[in-house]
């Protein structure tokens, strides 16, 4: 994506009530697999041994 298109998309959802935005599906569908994959099962660790 554009810089350009990045901020507009950004600043245009800086008022809703998600907690984090990716603009483009791409970016969203790459953040959901590295969340899967590394993310959770790191979290599910670390809440193990909490």
């Amino acid at each position: 994506m554009k810089a350009d298109d990045v901020v507009k998309r950004s600043l245009k959802n800086i008022g809703s009530k998600k907690t984090v935005y990716i603009p483009g599906w791409f970016n969203v569908l790459i953040a959901g697999i590295i969340g899967n994959m590394f993310l959770l099962p790191f979290l599910k660790l670390i809440n193990k041994n909490i």
